[in-house]
């Protein structure tokens, strides 16, 4: 049979299933904050329109996208340290994938606090 890849979505689900994440003895699911469930699912729209980009008029409010990529970076730390079913074969490697998570985290971080701060500014 043709092996494809699942949907983003579909895979999202997945990883939340105990039956489905069960890979070895100390492998377990992701529980999901409605959070998760929402900036996964607004991500996969964002996704979704640039993938299968359609001319057209389209502005993006970019206000709640920081914290939308924040919770996804956490089910990224979670699958790729937490969930049990990852293998570092190489040290290097998770050192690398840890330094690149940790520094994504600290940059939407520091755009959420600057359009916080954009915020309060217009505001007054």
């Amino acid at each position: 049979p043709q092996e494809k890849l699942d949907s983003f979505l579909k895979l999202y689900k997945k990883i939340k299933n105990p039956k489905q994440m069960k890979c070895y003895t100390n492998s377990q699911p992701f529980k999901a904050k409605p959070d998760h469930d929402e900036s996964a699912i607004k991500l996969n729209d964002y996704r979704n329109d640039f993938i299968h980009f359609v001319p057209k008029g389209w502005s993006l409010d970019l206000t709640g996208l920081p914290e939308i990529c924040l919770y996804c970076l956490e089910v990224v730390e979670f699958l790729g340290w937490h969930s049990g079913n990852v293998l570092w074969h190489e040290p290097q490697h998770k050192k690398r994938a840890n330094f690149a998570l940790k520094k994504s985290v600290n940059n939407f971080h520091k755009i959420n606090t600057e359009y916080d701060k954009q915020l309060a500014n217009n505001n007054c």
